[in-house]
């Protein structure tokens, strides 16, 4: 599955030049064993993932994000994060994900990284 998002904000503050922020992201996922997520009209999203097999069905899924916090008198900075990991769909109700993430905060002529290693444990209802 493909998913992108575009968020763009403007901020009605004379005193700060009015300024307006955006943002990004762009995610990509493929489950190795062929299942697919039902897309739900009613509430406009993808749902889980429903092994079809008795073991489960593994996921990969990357993802890039971007926000802009600089405009006019704000100086927030540019957010960037990379994300890669890996799902597994244990059943029906319980996934088990882990992943690696790399942040960067560029602000002031200053940048910042962070590495990062996530797991999860979810019970879907």
């Amino acid at each position: 599955s493909l998913l992108t998002e575009y968020a763009h904000a403007s901020v009605d503050s004379p005193s700060s030049g009015n300024p307006s922020f955006h943002g990004y992201y762009f995610t990509g996922s493929w489950v190795i064993t062929g299942e697919t997520r039902r897309y739900d009209r009613t509430v406009g999203f993808a749902r889980r993932v429903i092994p079809g097999r008795h073991w489960g069905a593994p996921e990969l899924v990357s993802r890039f994000s971007h926000v802009d916090l600089d405009d006019a008198g704000a100086a927030g900075g540019t957010f960037d994060k990379t994300y890669l990991g890996l799902n597994w769909w244990a059943t029906r109700r319980w996934k088990f994900g882990t992943g690696w993430g790399r942040t960067s905060l560029a602000r002031l002529a200053k940048t910042g990284i962070t590495n990062a290693w996530h797991s999860r444990i979810q019970w879907i209802y």
